[in-house]
Protein backbone atom coordinates (compact mmCIF):
# COMPACT_ATOMS: atom_id res chain seq x y z
CA UNK A 1 0.00 0.00 0.00
CA UNK A 2 1.09 3.62 -0.77
CA UNK A 3 1.80 6.19 1.73
CA UNK A 4 -0.54 8.56 2.61
CA UNK A 5 -2.49 10.83 2.10
CA UNK A 6 -4.40 9.14 -0.72
CA UNK A 7 -5.76 11.35 -3.93
CA UNK A 8 -9.11 11.20 -4.45
CA UNK A 9 -11.01 13.22 -7.45
CA UNK A 10 -14.95 14.03 -6.90
CA UNK A 11 -16.45 14.67 -9.88
CA UNK A 12 -19.92 16.39 -8.72
CA UNK A 13 -22.01 19.30 -9.80
CA UNK A 14 -23.91 19.84 -6.28
CA UNK A 15 -21.97 21.60 -3.60
CA UNK A 16 -24.38 20.22 -0.88
CA UNK A 17 -22.88 16.36 -2.31
CA UNK A 18 -19.26 18.00 -2.16
CA UNK A 19 -19.22 19.47 0.62
CA UNK A 20 -20.91 15.87 2.51
CA UNK A 21 -18.21 14.29 0.82
CA UNK A 22 -15.24 15.99 2.15
CA UNK A 23 -16.76 16.55 5.62
CA UNK A 24 -17.20 12.46 5.35
CA UNK A 25 -13.89 12.01 4.24
CA UNK A 26 -12.81 14.16 6.91
CA UNK A 27 -14.33 12.02 9.51
CA UNK A 28 -11.79 8.83 8.38
CA UNK A 29 -9.94 7.50 11.27
CA UNK A 30 -7.90 4.76 9.39
CA UNK A 31 -6.99 7.19 6.06
CA UNK A 32 -5.88 10.61 5.02
CA UNK A 33 -7.25 11.56 2.22
CA UNK A 34 -6.38 14.63 -0.22
CA UNK A 35 -9.72 15.00 -2.19
CA UNK A 36 -9.48 17.72 -5.45
CA UNK A 37 -13.13 18.81 -6.61
CA UNK A 38 -14.66 19.48 -10.33
CA UNK A 39 -18.28 20.15 -11.31
CA UNK A 40 -18.32 19.25 -14.86
CA UNK A 41 -16.04 16.18 -17.20
CA UNK A 42 -14.29 18.75 -18.58
CA UNK A 43 -12.45 19.90 -15.65
CA UNK A 44 -12.45 16.31 -14.03
CA UNK A 45 -10.49 14.97 -17.13
CA UNK A 46 -8.55 18.08 -17.28
CA UNK A 47 -7.45 17.12 -13.47
CA UNK A 48 -6.42 14.08 -14.62
CA UNK A 49 -4.66 14.39 -17.05
CA UNK A 50 -2.43 16.87 -15.06
CA UNK A 51 -2.26 15.51 -11.49
CA UNK A 52 -2.25 12.19 -9.66
CA UNK A 53 -5.38 10.16 -8.40
CA UNK A 54 -5.46 7.36 -6.60
CA UNK A 55 -9.50 7.13 -7.07
CA UNK A 56 -12.24 8.81 -8.87
CA UNK A 57 -15.76 9.12 -7.11
CA UNK A 58 -18.32 9.97 -10.34
CA UNK A 59 -21.47 11.21 -10.17
CA UNK A 60 -22.56 9.99 -13.88
CA UNK A 61 -24.73 13.12 -14.47
CA UNK A 62 -22.90 16.21 -14.94
CA UNK A 63 -23.73 19.63 -17.27
CA UNK A 64 -21.19 18.41 -19.77
CA UNK A 65 -22.01 14.62 -19.63
CA UNK A 66 -24.93 12.51 -18.84
CA UNK A 67 -25.60 8.61 -17.99
CA UNK A 68 -23.46 5.77 -18.82
CA UNK A 69 -21.47 7.51 -21.20
CA UNK A 70 -19.91 9.85 -18.24
CA UNK A 71 -18.52 6.41 -17.18
CA UNK A 72 -16.86 5.34 -20.82
CA UNK A 73 -15.26 8.77 -20.89
CA UNK A 74 -13.61 8.39 -17.67
CA UNK A 75 -12.98 4.71 -18.06
CA UNK A 76 -11.64 5.83 -22.10
CA UNK A 77 -9.37 8.40 -20.74
CA UNK A 78 -8.14 6.63 -17.05
CA UNK A 79 -8.50 2.68 -17.24
CA UNK A 80 -6.07 1.82 -14.30
CA UNK A 81 -8.19 4.30 -11.96
CA UNK A 82 -10.77 2.59 -9.64
CA UNK A 83 -14.05 4.42 -10.15
CA UNK A 84 -17.03 4.71 -7.60
CA UNK A 85 -19.79 5.96 -8.88
CA UNK A 86 -22.19 7.95 -7.20
CA UNK A 87 -26.18 7.40 -7.61
CA UNK A 88 -29.77 7.94 -7.02
CA UNK A 89 -32.34 5.92 -5.73
CA UNK A 90 -33.41 4.83 -9.33
CA UNK A 91 -30.83 4.45 -10.93
CA UNK A 92 -30.09 0.87 -10.18
CA UNK A 93 -30.30 -0.56 -14.09
CA UNK A 94 -27.42 2.68 -14.94
CA UNK A 95 -24.77 1.29 -11.71
CA UNK A 96 -25.53 -2.41 -12.93
CA UNK A 97 -24.58 -1.65 -16.14
CA UNK A 98 -21.43 0.65 -14.71
CA UNK A 99 -20.17 -2.51 -12.51
CA UNK A 100 -20.24 -4.63 -15.45
CA UNK A 101 -18.37 -2.26 -17.49
CA UNK A 102 -15.49 -2.03 -15.08
CA UNK A 103 -16.63 0.05 -11.89
CA UNK A 104 -15.10 -0.79 -8.67
CA UNK A 105 -18.22 -0.24 -6.25
CA UNK A 106 -21.31 2.40 -5.98
CA UNK A 107 -22.38 4.88 -3.59
CA UNK A 108 -26.19 5.43 -3.06
CA UNK A 109 -26.65 9.00 -2.11
CA UNK A 110 -28.50 9.71 0.99
CA UNK A 111 -27.56 6.52 2.21
CA UNK A 112 -23.56 7.44 2.78
CA UNK A 113 -21.56 7.40 6.23
CA UNK A 114 -18.41 8.10 6.90
CA UNK A 115 -17.51 4.63 7.56
CA UNK A 116 -18.98 3.38 4.38
CA UNK A 117 -17.38 5.75 2.25
CA UNK A 118 -13.91 4.72 3.90
CA UNK A 119 -14.36 1.02 3.44
CA UNK A 120 -15.66 1.85 -0.30
CA UNK A 121 -12.52 3.48 -1.21
CA UNK A 122 -10.36 1.16 0.50
CA UNK A 123 -11.75 -1.89 -0.86
CA UNK A 124 -12.15 -0.39 -4.74
CA UNK A 125 -8.21 0.80 -4.48
CA UNK A 126 -7.82 -3.05 -3.28
CA UNK A 127 -9.49 -4.58 -5.75
CA UNK A 128 -8.43 -2.97 -9.22
CA UNK A 129 -4.94 -3.25 -8.10
CA UNK A 130 -5.49 -6.65 -7.55
CA UNK A 131 -7.10 -7.37 -11.51
CA UNK A 132 -3.78 -4.66 -12.87
CA UNK A 133 -1.40 -7.10 -10.75
CA UNK A 134 -3.22 -10.16 -11.92
CA UNK A 135 -3.78 -8.70 -15.68
CA UNK A 136 0.03 -8.46 -15.75
CA UNK A 137 0.57 -11.76 -14.50
CA UNK A 138 -1.16 -13.13 -17.02
CA UNK A 139 0.37 -11.33 -19.95
CA UNK A 140 3.57 -12.17 -18.73
CA UNK A 141 2.73 -15.55 -17.96
CA UNK A 142 0.45 -16.01 -21.69
CA UNK A 143 3.97 -14.53 -23.22
CA UNK A 144 5.80 -17.36 -21.89
CA UNK A 145 3.49 -19.50 -23.27
CA UNK A 146 3.41 -18.20 -26.37
CA UNK A 147 7.94 -18.41 -26.81
CA UNK A 148 7.69 -21.87 -25.32
CA UNK A 149 5.35 -23.35 -27.77
CA UNK A 150 7.47 -21.39 -30.56
CA UNK A 151 10.57 -22.77 -29.45
CA UNK A 152 9.42 -26.57 -29.15
CA UNK A 153 7.71 -25.93 -32.87
CA UNK A 154 10.96 -24.66 -34.23
CA UNK A 155 12.51 -28.10 -32.77
CA UNK A 156 10.09 -29.98 -33.69
CA UNK A 157 10.67 -28.80 -37.11
CA UNK A 158 14.33 -29.07 -37.58
CA UNK A 159 14.17 -32.79 -35.91
CA UNK A 160 11.46 -33.65 -39.11
CA UNK A 161 14.11 -32.28 -41.42
CA UNK A 162 16.99 -34.09 -40.03
CA UNK A 163 14.99 -37.22 -39.50
CA UNK A 164 13.99 -37.12 -43.44
CA UNK A 165 17.42 -36.61 -44.63
CA UNK A 166 18.17 -39.55 -41.98
CA UNK A 167 15.83 -41.31 -44.27
CA UNK A 168 17.22 -40.09 -47.43
CA UNK A 169 20.75 -41.40 -46.84
CA UNK A 170 19.49 -44.74 -45.73
CA UNK A 171 17.53 -45.23 -49.30
CA UNK A 172 20.91 -44.01 -50.97
CA UNK A 173 22.95 -46.46 -49.29
CA UNK A 174 20.28 -49.57 -49.93
CA UNK A 175 20.45 -48.56 -53.28
CA UNK A 176 24.42 -48.23 -53.42
CA UNK A 177 24.54 -51.42 -51.73
CA UNK A 178 22.09 -52.98 -54.34
CA UNK A 179 23.73 -51.61 -57.14
CA UNK A 180 27.52 -53.04 -55.48
CA UNK A 181 26.17 -57.03 -55.25
CA UNK A 182 24.78 -56.44 -58.61
CA UNK A 183 27.75 -55.53 -60.15
CA UNK A 184 29.54 -58.71 -57.95
CA UNK A 185 27.40 -61.16 -59.23
CA UNK A 186 27.64 -60.47 -63.18
CA UNK A 187 31.15 -60.33 -62.77
CA UNK A 188 31.82 -63.41 -60.80
CA UNK A 189 33.35 -65.34 -63.62
CA UNK A 190 35.70 -62.45 -64.90
CA UNK A 191 37.11 -62.69 -61.41
CA UNK A 192 40.64 -63.15 -62.10
CA UNK A 193 40.70 -61.01 -65.28
CA UNK A 194 38.58 -58.25 -63.04
CA UNK A 195 40.82 -58.53 -60.11
CA UNK A 196 42.20 -54.82 -60.42
CA UNK A 197 38.71 -54.07 -60.73
CA UNK A 198 36.88 -55.96 -57.84
CA UNK A 199 39.44 -54.52 -55.55
CA UNK A 200 38.71 -51.04 -56.91
CA UNK A 201 35.27 -51.83 -56.22
CA UNK A 202 36.05 -52.98 -52.68
CA UNK A 203 37.78 -49.91 -51.86
CA UNK A 204 34.97 -48.01 -52.76
CA UNK A 205 32.66 -50.14 -50.67
CA UNK A 206 35.20 -49.46 -47.32
CA UNK A 207 35.18 -46.08 -48.08
CA UNK A 208 31.32 -45.97 -48.34
CA UNK A 209 31.12 -48.05 -44.74
CA UNK A 210 33.45 -45.32 -43.22
CA UNK A 211 31.58 -42.64 -44.56
CA UNK A 212 28.47 -44.27 -43.12
CA UNK A 213 30.17 -44.88 -39.50
CA UNK A 214 31.23 -41.04 -39.32
CA UNK A 215 27.44 -40.41 -40.74
CA UNK A 216 26.11 -42.28 -37.63
CA UNK A 217 28.71 -40.80 -35.20
CA UNK A 218 27.27 -37.46 -36.33
CA UNK A 219 23.73 -38.29 -35.91
CA UNK A 220 24.75 -39.67 -32.38
CA UNK A 221 26.35 -36.42 -31.49
CA UNK A 222 23.44 -34.64 -32.94
CA UNK A 223 20.78 -36.13 -30.79
CA UNK A 224 22.72 -36.05 -27.87
CA UNK A 225 22.07 -32.09 -28.06
CA UNK A 226 18.76 -32.34 -28.87
CA UNK A 227 16.13 -31.39 -26.32
CA UNK A 228 14.24 -34.06 -26.75
CA UNK A 229 15.00 -37.92 -26.64
CA UNK A 230 15.38 -39.63 -30.02
CA UNK A 231 14.08 -43.44 -30.22
CA UNK A 232 13.52 -46.49 -32.69
CA UNK A 233 11.07 -49.30 -31.77
CA UNK A 234 10.64 -52.36 -33.82
CA UNK A 235 7.44 -52.69 -34.69
CA UNK A 236 6.50 -56.00 -33.71
CA UNK A 237 3.97 -57.60 -31.01
CA UNK A 238 6.43 -56.70 -28.12
CA UNK A 239 7.01 -53.13 -29.54
CA UNK A 240 10.84 -53.18 -28.47
CA UNK A 241 13.14 -50.54 -28.45
CA UNK A 242 16.26 -50.56 -31.01
CA UNK A 243 17.62 -47.53 -29.75
CA UNK A 244 16.69 -44.49 -27.23
CA UNK A 245 19.82 -41.62 -26.89
CA UNK A 246 20.75 -40.63 -23.60
CA UNK A 247 18.57 -37.64 -23.33
CA UNK A 248 15.34 -40.03 -22.14
CA UNK A 249 17.44 -40.19 -18.07
CA UNK A 250 17.39 -36.32 -17.65
CA UNK A 251 13.70 -36.14 -18.61
CA UNK A 252 12.79 -39.32 -16.94
CA UNK A 253 15.40 -40.49 -14.36
CA UNK A 254 15.34 -43.78 -16.02
CA UNK A 255 18.74 -44.76 -18.41
CA UNK A 256 18.33 -46.06 -21.84
CA UNK A 257 19.30 -48.95 -21.26
CA UNK A 258 16.43 -49.87 -18.78
CA UNK A 259 14.38 -49.43 -22.07
CA UNK A 260 16.58 -51.26 -25.17
CA UNK A 261 15.14 -54.61 -26.30
CA UNK A 262 12.92 -54.02 -22.88
CA UNK A 263 16.01 -54.93 -20.98
CA UNK A 264 14.32 -53.94 -17.47
CA UNK A 265 10.79 -52.86 -18.23
CA UNK A 266 8.98 -51.51 -21.36
CA UNK A 267 8.67 -47.94 -21.97
CA UNK A 268 4.96 -48.04 -21.82
CA UNK A 269 5.37 -49.24 -18.70
CA UNK A 270 6.13 -45.50 -17.21
CA UNK A 271 3.16 -44.04 -19.57
CA UNK A 272 0.05 -42.55 -17.13
CA UNK A 273 -2.47 -45.57 -16.83
CA UNK A 274 -5.17 -42.89 -18.09
CA UNK A 275 -3.24 -42.15 -21.28
CA UNK A 276 -1.73 -45.34 -22.74
CA UNK A 277 -5.23 -45.93 -24.86
CA UNK A 278 -4.33 -42.68 -26.55
CA UNK A 279 -0.89 -43.52 -26.86
CA UNK A 280 -1.29 -47.01 -28.23
CA UNK A 281 -4.39 -45.06 -30.61
CA UNK A 282 -2.01 -42.90 -31.91
CA UNK A 283 0.80 -44.98 -32.63
CA UNK A 284 -1.77 -47.53 -34.67
CA UNK A 285 -3.05 -44.60 -36.41
CA UNK A 286 0.86 -43.75 -37.42
CA UNK A 287 0.92 -46.85 -39.32
CA UNK A 288 -0.57 -45.63 -42.25
CA UNK A 289 2.06 -45.01 -44.78
CA UNK A 290 0.47 -40.98 -45.90
CA UNK A 291 0.31 -40.47 -41.46
CA UNK A 292 2.64 -39.20 -38.92
CA UNK A 293 2.51 -39.63 -34.87
CA UNK A 294 1.89 -36.79 -32.91
CA UNK A 295 0.52 -36.97 -29.38
CA UNK A 296 0.89 -35.87 -25.87
CA UNK A 297 0.74 -37.66 -22.97
CA UNK A 298 2.22 -37.93 -19.58
CA UNK A 299 4.38 -40.19 -18.01
CA UNK A 300 5.75 -41.11 -14.27
CA UNK A 301 9.14 -40.40 -13.60
CA UNK A 302 11.61 -42.09 -11.37
CA UNK A 303 10.60 -40.04 -8.32
CA UNK A 304 6.98 -40.75 -9.11
CA UNK A 305 6.17 -37.05 -10.54
CA UNK A 306 3.72 -36.73 -13.30
CA UNK A 307 5.49 -35.14 -16.22
CA UNK A 308 3.85 -34.02 -19.63
CA UNK A 309 5.39 -35.34 -23.17
CA UNK A 310 5.06 -34.93 -26.65
CA UNK A 311 5.93 -37.46 -29.18
CA UNK A 312 6.37 -37.05 -32.86
CA UNK A 313 7.19 -40.09 -34.61
CA UNK A 314 7.59 -41.73 -38.36
CA UNK A 315 6.81 -45.42 -39.31
CA UNK A 316 9.60 -46.46 -41.94
CA UNK A 317 8.45 -48.97 -44.68
CA UNK A 318 9.84 -52.32 -46.36
CA UNK A 319 9.68 -51.29 -50.15
CA UNK A 320 6.98 -54.22 -50.04
CA UNK A 321 4.81 -51.36 -47.74
CA UNK A 322 5.43 -53.34 -44.34
CA UNK A 323 6.31 -51.27 -41.25
CA UNK A 324 9.64 -52.10 -40.13
CA UNK A 325 10.30 -49.21 -37.27
CA UNK A 326 9.18 -46.52 -35.51
CA UNK A 327 10.96 -43.71 -35.48
CA UNK A 328 10.73 -40.28 -33.59
CA UNK A 329 10.99 -37.89 -30.63
CA UNK A 330 10.12 -37.01 -27.34
CA UNK A 331 10.25 -34.19 -25.70
CA UNK A 332 9.38 -32.60 -21.87
CA UNK A 333 6.37 -30.26 -22.29
CA UNK A 334 6.13 -29.94 -18.88
CA UNK A 335 6.92 -26.35 -18.08
CA UNK A 336 4.18 -25.27 -20.48
CA UNK A 337 1.15 -27.76 -19.36
CA UNK A 338 2.46 -26.15 -16.34
CA UNK A 339 1.90 -22.76 -17.30
CA UNK A 340 -1.30 -23.63 -18.59
CA UNK A 341 -2.75 -25.16 -15.53
CA UNK A 342 -1.37 -21.85 -13.48
CA UNK A 343 -3.18 -19.57 -15.94
CA UNK A 344 -6.30 -21.43 -15.43
CA UNK A 345 -6.29 -21.67 -11.77
CA UNK A 346 -5.43 -17.98 -11.89
CA UNK A 347 -8.42 -16.99 -13.89
CA UNK A 348 -11.06 -19.51 -11.94
CA UNK A 349 -9.63 -17.46 -8.69
CA UNK A 350 -10.54 -13.79 -10.26
CA UNK A 351 -14.25 -15.06 -11.51
CA UNK A 352 -14.67 -16.66 -7.91
CA UNK A 353 -13.49 -13.17 -6.26
CA UNK A 354 -15.79 -11.47 -8.65
CA UNK A 355 -18.79 -12.82 -7.33
CA UNK A 356 -17.91 -13.64 -3.95
CA UNK A 357 -18.95 -10.49 -0.90
CA UNK A 358 -15.29 -10.11 0.63
CA UNK A 359 -16.81 -9.10 4.41
CA UNK A 360 -19.58 -11.94 4.63
CA UNK A 361 -17.99 -14.53 2.44
CA UNK A 362 -21.30 -15.50 0.73
CA UNK A 363 -22.10 -14.43 -3.07
CA UNK A 364 -22.51 -10.66 -3.81
CA UNK A 365 -24.86 -8.70 -5.17
CA UNK A 366 -23.67 -8.83 -9.04
CA UNK A 367 -23.73 -12.81 -8.59
CA UNK A 368 -27.19 -12.45 -6.85
CA UNK A 369 -28.05 -10.66 -10.09
CA UNK A 370 -26.58 -12.45 -12.36
CA UNK A 371 -28.63 -15.63 -10.79
CA UNK A 372 -31.75 -14.11 -10.09
CA UNK A 373 -31.88 -13.31 -14.10
CA UNK A 374 -30.59 -16.89 -15.44
CA UNK A 375 -33.41 -18.43 -12.57
CA UNK A 376 -36.19 -16.22 -14.03
CA UNK A 377 -36.08 -17.28 -17.89
CA UNK A 378 -35.37 -21.11 -16.46
CA UNK A 379 -38.14 -21.10 -14.52
CA UNK A 380 -40.50 -19.19 -17.53
CA UNK A 381 -39.32 -21.63 -19.64
CA UNK A 382 -40.60 -24.28 -18.14
CA UNK A 383 -43.29 -23.13 -15.83
CA UNK A 384 -42.09 -23.44 -12.57
CA UNK A 385 -42.11 -21.47 -8.73
CA UNK A 386 -39.40 -19.05 -8.33
CA UNK A 387 -39.69 -17.53 -4.56
CA UNK A 388 -37.26 -14.83 -2.77
CA UNK A 389 -36.53 -14.20 0.61
CA UNK A 390 -35.47 -10.73 1.52
CA UNK A 391 -33.88 -10.46 5.01
CA UNK A 392 -33.10 -7.46 7.21
CA UNK A 393 -30.83 -7.32 10.59
CA UNK A 394 -33.40 -5.37 12.58
CA UNK A 395 -32.32 -2.52 13.94
CA UNK A 396 -28.43 -2.61 12.75
CA UNK A 397 -27.94 0.97 13.07
CA UNK A 398 -28.48 0.87 16.56
CA UNK A 399 -25.97 -2.23 16.50
CA UNK A 400 -22.96 -0.76 15.01
CA UNK A 401 -23.74 2.83 16.92
CA UNK A 402 -23.61 1.10 20.29
CA UNK A 403 -21.26 -1.39 19.65
CA UNK A 404 -18.65 -0.37 16.97
CA UNK A 405 -18.30 -1.04 13.09
CA UNK A 406 -15.89 -4.30 14.11
CA UNK A 407 -18.45 -5.76 15.94
CA UNK A 408 -20.99 -4.96 13.13
CA UNK A 409 -18.53 -6.51 10.87
CA UNK A 410 -18.72 -10.17 12.70
CA UNK A 411 -22.10 -9.32 13.72
CA UNK A 412 -22.65 -9.32 9.26
CA UNK A 413 -20.51 -12.38 9.16
CA UNK A 414 -22.19 -14.51 11.74
CA UNK A 415 -26.16 -13.63 10.45
CA UNK A 416 -24.49 -14.05 6.25
CA UNK A 417 -22.98 -17.68 7.06
CA UNK A 418 -26.64 -19.14 9.20
CA UNK A 419 -28.13 -18.17 6.25
CA UNK A 420 -26.03 -19.99 3.95
CA UNK A 421 -25.95 -22.79 6.11
CA UNK A 422 -29.98 -23.40 6.50
CA UNK A 423 -29.90 -23.96 2.28
CA UNK A 424 -30.29 -28.11 1.40
CA UNK A 425 -30.05 -27.44 -2.31
CA UNK A 426 -27.56 -26.71 -4.67
CA UNK A 427 -29.47 -24.82 -6.55
CA UNK A 428 -30.45 -22.44 -3.77
CA UNK A 429 -28.65 -19.49 -3.52
CA UNK A 430 -27.85 -16.89 -0.25
CA UNK A 431 -26.47 -13.42 -1.08
CA UNK A 432 -25.39 -10.08 0.76
CA UNK A 433 -27.94 -7.51 -0.80
CA UNK A 434 -26.35 -4.78 0.41
CA UNK A 435 -25.51 -2.93 4.04
CA UNK A 436 -26.81 -5.14 6.61
CA UNK A 437 -29.72 -6.70 3.83
CA UNK A 438 -29.75 -10.07 2.75
CA UNK A 439 -31.66 -12.54 -0.03
CA UNK A 440 -32.47 -15.89 -0.43
CA UNK A 441 -33.44 -17.11 -3.96
CA UNK A 442 -34.85 -19.99 -3.83
CA UNK A 443 -35.93 -22.31 -7.57
CA UNK A 444 -38.97 -24.63 -7.91
CA UNK A 445 -40.17 -23.33 -4.66
CA UNK A 446 -43.94 -22.19 -3.97
CA UNK A 447 -44.64 -19.51 -1.35
CA UNK A 448 -45.15 -21.81 1.39
CA UNK A 449 -42.12 -23.76 1.37
CA UNK A 450 -39.83 -20.14 1.12
CA UNK A 451 -42.13 -19.04 4.25
CA UNK A 452 -41.05 -22.64 6.31
CA UNK A 453 -37.53 -21.93 5.22
CA UNK A 454 -37.72 -18.17 6.50
CA UNK A 455 -39.42 -19.57 9.84
CA UNK A 456 -36.09 -21.48 10.16
CA UNK A 457 -33.51 -18.80 9.14
CA UNK A 458 -35.13 -16.45 11.69
CA UNK A 459 -35.15 -19.09 14.71
CA UNK A 460 -31.31 -19.90 13.61
CA UNK A 461 -30.20 -16.25 13.91
CA UNK A 462 -32.37 -16.46 17.12
CA UNK A 463 -30.02 -19.32 18.39
CA UNK A 464 -27.03 -17.57 17.96
CA UNK A 465 -27.77 -15.05 20.78
CA UNK A 466 -25.60 -12.25 19.58
CA UNK A 467 -25.81 -9.26 21.96
CA UNK A 468 -28.43 -6.45 21.59
CA UNK A 469 -29.09 -4.70 24.06
CA UNK A 470 -30.23 -1.65 22.14
CA UNK A 471 -33.13 -3.47 20.39
CA UNK A 472 -36.47 -3.21 20.96
CA UNK A 473 -37.78 -6.35 19.92
CA UNK A 474 -35.19 -8.41 21.42
CA UNK A 475 -32.29 -8.49 23.67
CA UNK A 476 -30.08 -10.31 20.91
CA UNK A 477 -30.21 -10.18 17.02
CA UNK A 478 -32.93 -10.85 15.37
CA UNK A 479 -34.40 -10.64 11.36
CA UNK A 480 -37.32 -9.31 10.00
CA UNK A 481 -38.09 -11.61 6.58
CA UNK A 482 -40.14 -10.72 3.47
CA UNK A 483 -41.53 -13.71 1.09
CA UNK A 484 -42.49 -13.27 -2.34
CA UNK A 485 -43.23 -16.10 -5.15
CA UNK A 486 -44.34 -16.12 -8.80
CA UNK A 487 -44.42 -18.76 -11.72
CA UNK A 488 -42.33 -15.98 -13.77
CA UNK A 489 -43.56 -15.22 -17.58
CA UNK A 490 -41.17 -14.01 -20.56
CA UNK A 491 -43.20 -10.73 -20.34
CA UNK A 492 -42.41 -10.36 -16.50
CA UNK A 493 -39.57 -8.93 -14.99
CA UNK A 494 -37.19 -10.24 -12.17
CA UNK A 495 -37.10 -6.67 -10.25
CA UNK A 496 -40.96 -7.27 -10.31
CA UNK A 497 -40.81 -10.29 -7.83
CA UNK A 498 -38.13 -8.66 -6.06
CA UNK A 499 -40.60 -5.36 -5.22
CA UNK A 500 -42.78 -7.69 -3.50
CA UNK A 501 -40.17 -9.23 -1.49
CA UNK A 502 -39.25 -5.44 -0.18
CA UNK A 503 -42.67 -4.89 0.39
CA UNK A 504 -43.32 -7.79 2.38
CA UNK A 505 -40.22 -7.51 4.10
CA UNK A 506 -41.18 -3.06 5.64
CA UNK A 507 -44.83 -5.15 6.20
CA UNK A 508 -42.73 -7.45 8.54
CA UNK A 509 -40.86 -4.70 9.99
CA UNK A 510 -44.53 -2.34 10.56
CA UNK A 511 -45.81 -5.35 12.41
CA UNK A 512 -43.16 -5.08 15.31
CA UNK A 513 -40.11 -7.14 13.49
CA UNK A 514 -38.70 -10.49 13.80
CA UNK A 515 -40.99 -12.25 11.69
CA UNK A 516 -42.06 -13.68 8.43
CA UNK A 517 -44.61 -11.74 6.38
CA UNK A 518 -45.96 -13.34 3.58
CA UNK A 519 -46.45 -11.10 -0.26
CA UNK A 520 -50.06 -13.19 -0.83
CA UNK A 521 -51.07 -10.87 -4.21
Amino acid sequence: MKDMPYKALLIEDNPLDTKLMQKLLAKSQGMVFEMKCANTLTAGLNHLSESATDIIILDLNLPDSKGFDTYLKIKDHSPDLPVVVLTGIGDKKMVDRTLREGAQDYLQKGQINARLLEKTILYSMARKKFELDLRDANELLEQKVVERTRELEETIEKLSREITERKNAEKALKKAQDGLEMRIEKRTGELKRANAQLNLQLEERQMMSEALHESEEQFRSLVANLPGAVYRFRIDDEWTLEFMSDMIEEITGFPPSYFIQNRVRPYRSIIHPDDIEKVEKAVREGLDPMQSIFVEYRIIDADGRIRWFLEKGQAIFSPEGQPLWLDGAIFDDSERKFAEEALQKANEELKRLATIDELTQISNRRRFDEFLANEWKRAARKKQNLSLILCDIDFFKLYNDNYGHQAGDQCLHAVAQAINSMLRRPADLAARYGGEEFVVTLPDTDREGAFQLSEKIRSKIQQLEILHEHSTVEKHVTLSLGVAGIVPTKESLPESLLEKADKAMYEAKRKGRNQTFVFAK
